[in-house]
């Protein structure tokens, strides 16, 4: 499996993990349909397509290079807590209320360390939830 092959195979990974279909992938990236097809069919997948992808999804440079372990939790806390900051006041409001519906608990706090705030580079705070099982349901949240 050369370079192309994993990367095509980690853009499935996260497409497939993270939004859940390729329509919500282009949807939330605005990367066009017929060359996402390409890529994870035949088409080149280069070094700038894939940092460039990464960095449009949040991820550490290199991570379509990487091996096909899951995406990390803590990528995905930040990626929820950057999602969280973007809602109104209100918004935020009614996604606490939800969440706690289902008897988690939500805390915010700023990032520990130093390193902790660089690494994370954009995200300074994060959302903790914390439960025995996940459901696995999908939630949509928006306003009407």
């Amino acid at each position: 499996m050369d370079i192309q092959d994993i990367r095509r195979a980690r853009l499935a990974q996260l497409i497939q993990e993270r939004y859940g279909s390729q329509a919500q992938f282009i949807e939330q990236t605005n990367e066009n349909q017929g060359e996402v097809s390409a890529l994870l069919r035949d088409k080149s997948f280069g070094e700038k397509k894939a940092r460039k992808l990464e960095k449009k999804c949040g991820l550490p440079a290199y991570w379509l290079d990487g091996d096909m372990a899951p995406i990390s939790a803590s990528t995905q806390a930040r990626e929820v807590a950057r999602a969280f900051d973007l809602l109104t006041p209100k918004q935020q409001g009614a996604v606490i209320t939800m969440i706690e519906s289902y008897g988690l608990t939500v805390t915010r706090h700023e990032a520990g360390t130093a390193a902790e705030q660089e690494s994370s580079k954009l995200e300074t705070r994060a959302i903790t939830l914390s439960t025995t099982q996940i459901t696995g349901q999908k939630q949509s949240f928006g306003s009407s």
